[in-house]
């Protein structure tokens, strides 16, 4: 056998062998970094105490009012600085199946309390969201020669 032949016959070994286990291929390939957004929270917590009156007396001429405690965070995001917490807050809430008792004769009346006023700031806390994620680099972009590992009896595509 001549050289030549013992040549290309370990070059086609080589070469079946490279193309059993993967190939070569050009892609774009780019570095990543990661980066941590940050969102500022503000919890303000309003409490107020309110009265309602049935809706069939709804100046209390003859009977007792109802009482309501109002108490409830409102949470705001923001992703520049901490949002603000007004010194009060407007609400309105109702509850129904409330007992109305007379002023006068004792006697009950079964209604809805609609409850409204300004509720006031009790407490404000403050604090902070961190979520982090991964970007390209600007400018990292660039194409490069890579191998492409196979699996066995894959097929070059």
């Amino acid at each position: 056998m001549s050289i030549k032949a013992i040549v290309l016959i370990g070059l086609t070994l080589i070469t079946s062998n490279a193309l059993a286990n993967g190939y070569w291929d050009t892609q774009r390939v780019c570095d990543y970094q990661t980066i941590t957004d940050t969102t500022y929270v503000s919890a303000c917590r309003y409490k107020g105490d309110f009265v309602a009156f049935p809706s069939s007396d709804p100046y209390g001429f003859y009977y007792m009012p109802r009482a309501a405690e109002f108490d409830e965070t409102f949470t705001s995001k923001s992703t520049t600085t901490y949002p603000s917490c007004s010194f009060s807050r407007y609400v309105s809430f109702s509850e129904s199946g409330l007992l109305f008792f007379h002023k006068y004769n004792g006697s009950a009346v079964s209604g809805t309390g609609n409850f409204s006023g300004n509720a006031f700031l009790a407490s404000n806390v403050k604090t902070t969201e961190t979520k982090p994620r991964t970007v390209v680099i600007e400018g990292s972009c660039r194409f490069e020669d890579v191998w492409i590992k196979l699996c066995n009896g894959c097929q070059i595509p």
